[in-house]
This record gives C-alpha cells, structure tokens and sequence, in this order.
C-alpha cells in the first residue's frame, strides 16, 4: 500500500534515515574516532618507542607523511603536542 506523508512524517523519516547512516558511518569509522578526539583535543601521546607507531597513525589516519623531519615535527606539536 501506497500512501503520501505529511511533511511532519516526511521529516521525520528523513531526520531517521540521516540518524542511521551517520551510525553506520561512525561504526565503520572505528579507531579513527578516537584519534580523530586525541587530535580535537590537542593530548600528548605517551609510549616508549612509538616513533614508527606515530608515523603509522599519522599515515593511515591523519594526513599524509611530509618529506622532512623539521615537518613532522611542525605537525606532531601542531595536533598531538602541547
């Protein structure tokens, strides 16, 4: 059966569907989130001998990795470091 909302019910199924995709997407964004917050939040990452662990993140889900080291370490205080 075919039937026509009202603009309420249109709205509110629309306001529904955009909810679920934005689930699905933060579900498929994973461990992304979490880095995306360390970022947002400017805290300083703690490890020992996490050099290339850092690189990695960076990398994959950050931005891509600059060619020099003074570079690097322009982003890495930029978005990790205080």
């Amino acid at each position: 059966m075919i039937s026509k909302l009202s603009p309420e019910e249109r709205m509110l199924k629309v306001s529904q569907e955009y909810e679920e995709k934005i689930q699905a997407l933060n579900k498929r964004k994973g461990f992304r989130l979490v880095f995306e917050k360390i970022q947002q939040k400017k805290l300083t990452l703690v490890g020992h001998n996490m050099f290339l662990d850092s690189l990695y993140l960076i990398n994959n889900l950050g931005e891509t990795l600059p060619n020099s080291l003074k570079e690097l370490k322009q982003i890495i205080q930029t978005n990790y470091g205080k």
